[in-house]
């Protein structure tokens, strides 16, 4: 079962602040998990964006910034969630923000992080991509990428089916039941997944497209396994199988579906990895007009290996 003990909200201060705030609140009182707030300082040069190099209230030194910023912070996420302080842990890191964002992560072991889907300082992030793309490649736990979303709206998890991406199937099962909402899981057959074999062991002919019944008996052999995993995973819900490339199909159903989540596996036959996040799981990530929440098996380790 998807558990979360700790949940991590990181905020650059930006416009998207108060909705990550909010969304990591929700997640941790719907979990009973510890929540950690925190913001890492991107120093460039001698200025930092929240105040002005002409204020004469700028702090004077790295030691004043840090405390005015955690201030700053504490009474933002008071605020945001409506907790008190001493109901939820800052944290003020220096440095690349996806690199601080991951050390506090591991430092308070977070089951979740979640940060905003773009970025106020985008310009000064890694060369990876955004900071919201970086922590969900190097982060060691699932990263809930968070954007407004509608009450009520659909749980939608997209699987290859592949043993690794069940965890984000169970986390998506876990979250509608916690948050009382519709699910739905959904598989999109790629045409590289209809190519007929040879019609005889060993005989030299070119490859074609499966007939249409074949096409449509793999539509249901794959809906009989989407409906076979819910109920593995105690789950009730719907499900949707798709013709056409993952990445686009995934996006178009997830927005007919007026999905309020997108769940995505970071592992799968597509070769995730733990540093390079697999093309689709990204693009999906981009597109996506909701949350999306990346789910990984937790791995040992930082930045590396």
């Amino acid at each position: 079962m998807f558990q979360i003990r700790s949940v991590l909200a990181a905020t650059d201060f930006g416009t998207a602040e108060e909705v990550v705030l909010q969304q990591a609140d929700r997640w941790a009182r719907a979990w009973g998990a510890a929540l950690h707030v925190c913001h890492v300082v991107p120093l460039v040069g001698r200025s930092y964006v929240p105040f002005s190099a002409t204020n004469k209230d700028t702090p004077g030194s790295l030691f004043e910034l840090r405390d005015r910023i955690g201030e700053m912070l504490v009474s933002r996420a008071t605020r945001a969630t409506g907790r008190r302080k001493g109901e939820f842990t800052a944290h003020v890191d220096q440095g690349t923000p996806y690199a601080g964002i991951v050390r506090i992560a591991e430092t308070v072991e977070a089951d979740l992080v979640v940060v905003a889907a773009s970025s106020s300082l985008q310009s000064i992030t890694s060369a990876f991509g955004t900071t919201a793309l970086s922590v969900v490649r190097h982060a060691p736990c699932a990263v809930l990428v968070a954007r407004p979303s509608r009450d009520g709206s659909p749980v939608f998890a997209a699987t290859d089916l592949s043993d690794p991406a069940v965890p984000a199937l169970d986390a998506a099962a876990e979250a509608a039941r916690r948050f009382s909402l519709p699910l739905r899981f959904f598989h999109g057959l790629e045409p590289l997944q209809m190519i007929a074999p040879p019609p005889e062991p060993g005989l030299a002919t070119l490859p074609g497209l499966l007939p249409a019944g074949s096409i449509e008996q793999a539509r249901k052999d794959v809906e009989a396994e989407l409906r076979a995993t819910l109920v593995k995973l105690g789950a009730e819900g719907e499900v949707e199988v798709a013709t056409g490339m993952a990445r686009s199909e995934i996006l178009a159903a997830a927005r007919a579906a007026g999905a309020g989540l997108i769940v995505v596996g970071t592992r799968g036959r597509t070769g995730l990895s733990r540093v390079i996040l697999g093309s689709v799981a990204e693009d999906v990530i981009r597109g996506a007009t909701c949350p999306v929440l990346a789910v990984r098996l937790r791995t040992e380790g930082l930045l590396g290996g």
